[in-house]
């Protein structure tokens, strides 16, 4: 049986830590992308083939993140991850209705 790979991203910045879940007919992700400074939050959906993927970038901020976790329930994704700079580690968190 051969695996078919679906590459979702094309542009050269690191990603790491991605999460899925799957509700329904819709696959949701979550991971963090290297902006350049820091690593920032990013999410997706697609269809279960992996077509119409769409990402959206989360966070801004100048902490940098890592292993971000998600949740699905209803139309809302909740978001959480833990971020650091100069100042110590926080946790963060993110509501988003799609």
């Amino acid at each position: 049986m051969a695996l078919n790979i679906t590459q979702l991203t094309t542009d050269s910045n690191s990603k790491l830590s991605p999460q899925i879940q799957i509700v329904g007919s819709i696959i949701y992700y979550v991971w963090v992308q290297w902006d350049g400074s820091n690593n920032q939050v990013w999410f997706a959906t697609s269809d279960l083939d992996g077509s119409n993927f769409v990402s959206v970038k989360l966070t801004t901020s100048s902490k940098s993140k890592d292993t971000p976790q998600l949740s699905v329930v209803g139309s809302i994704i909740y978001y959480v991850w833990p971020e650091t700079d100069a100042t110590g580690y926080f946790f963060s968190y993110k509501r988003f209705r799609w």
